[in-house]
């Protein structure tokens, strides 16, 4: 199973951005639209494939090049040789255990399938790009999926049953002789505390894409009981059951921060603070998709107390870590905060002044972007006898309307203006 990006929990009302889900399922952040965190999202973790779906995922795995996956694929190895499918001793056949089922794919030619009966879950990989790795600090062994040009797709733990129901498939003596390598180098794998998931990410990339290896019923129980504190804690961000559970696999990924308040997601551009109570102390920040080390940044920041527990919410203490380093970043605006740049930008005001000798004068003032603009405009001439009393003064004033306006084609020479 695996989470790329940040998922759909977005950030409540940030109209200029969404989380946007590419071709090879790597999910990230886009200026567009990004919708409410309640909201159904997509699977944070490797999603449930139809025939058809996987047929067309493959596909275009294959054929894009310009996504963030290719920057992954880019880090991989590519494996020519030591695969599964050269170490077949006759044409396969469906085998079983106790708890695998291994069969060749009848979704898409080629390919083999691996049931999970305990978890029920399904692996489908192409053999001539998977092989099994060994991770030499633990010694366990992982069947191994990649493209064709070396991204990493999938992983699966193997452990002793999966290998001897894989020697079996395989038509082998047991499983010893199936030919394993060490883990790629380019691997790290770390254990969730709480869980006791392994998760899977690529050195340097970190923030692009992880893979949580979910072993046993007790590990997926744990996971479930970490998605309950999700929706206990943060009721206004969390409406269901699957948004839970998609905010427990990304905290298990690395990619979720509970802090006392509410969420923060990293993600491999972009990262955004989620309030629960408070809607408007929400806030979105982007950084170039190829800006890989930023996922680290971020990590390293809250792991080595640059920044604080308490002060993970706070945008200006990003902004002020951010700019210290020299990172590029941009802040996305929320929904509130553009409608009030929008009215700032359009903001007029008009006043009509009375001066001492009965002439009015027209003062527009103009909010631009943050500057000032100012324009009078005399609307009508002084009076005869400007210090009568107010009455015969608005008498005057009054009488004079339609001859003042008449007046202000001929007085535009007296616009001033203040910035």
């Amino acid at each position: 199973m695996n989470i790329n990006g940040i998922g759909g929990a977005g950030y409540p009302a940030a109209g200029k951005a969404k989380v946007r889900q590419a071709q090879d399922g790597t999910q990230s952040f886009d200026r567009e639209f990004m919708g409410m965190a309640s909201q159904t999202p997509p699977s944070f973790v490797g999603k449930v494939w139809t025939k058809e779906e996987l047929m067309q995922s493959v596909d275009k795995q294959v054929q894009s090049n310009q996504s963030a996956y290719s920057i992954m694929g880019s880090m991989g190895s590519r494996f020519n040789t030591n695969n599964l499918k050269a170490e077949t001793k006759q044409p396969v056949e469906k085998v079983g255990s106790e708890r695998y089922l291994i069969e060749p794919s009848d979704g898409i030619s080629g390919y083999w399938r691996i049931y999970d009966k305990k978890l029920d879950k399904s692996f489908e990989f192409d053999p001539n790009n998977t092989s099994v790795q060994t991770d030499g600090n633990s010694g366990k062994n992982y069947i191994v999926a990649t493209d064709p040009r070396g991204g990493l797709m999938d992983v699966v733990p193997a452990g002793s049953e999966l290998m001897e129901t894989l020697a079996q498939f395989l038509n082998v003596d047991n499983a010893d002789s199936i030919p394993t390598s060490s883990l790629n180098e380019k691997y790290t794998i770390e254990v969730n505390a709480f869980t006791g998931i392994e998760c899977l990410k690529i050195k340097g990339n970190e923030g692009g894409g992880s893979w949580l290896m979910v072993s046993d019923e007790q590990q997926m129980g744990k996971l479930r009981e970490l998605a309950d504190m999700y929706k206990e804690k943060y009721p206004n961000l969390i409406k269901s059951e699957s948004v839970a559970m998609g905010f427990a696999q990304a905290e298990v990924a690395g990619q979720a921060v509970r802090t006392e308040d509410g969420i923060m997601m990293i993600t491999c551009n972009g990262m955004n603070y989620m309030d629960d109570a408070n809607p408007s102390k929400s806030w979105a920040v982007m950084y170039p998709i190829g800006a890989t080390h930023m996922y680290m940044e971020i990590m390293n920041a809250m792991a080595e107390g640059y920044i604080e527990a308490k002060d993970i919410k706070e945008y200006s203490k990003w902004e002020k870590y951010f700019e210290e380093r020299g990172l590029e970043f941009e802040r996305i605006l929320s929904d509130e905060e553009l409608e009030q740049a929008d009215k700032q930008e359009s903001e007029s005001k008009t006043d009509i002044i009375v001066k001492p000798d009965g002439s009015r004068v027209l003062v527009m003032t103009m909010s631009i972007g943050g500057m000032e603009t100012t324009m009078s405009l005399e609307i009508s001439k002084p009076t005869e006898a400007p210090n009568e009393n107010s009455e015969h003064d608005t008498d005057n004033n009054m009488s004079s309307d339609d001859t003042g306006m008449d007046a202000v084609s001929d007085e535009m020479s007296n616009i001033s203006t203040e910035a």
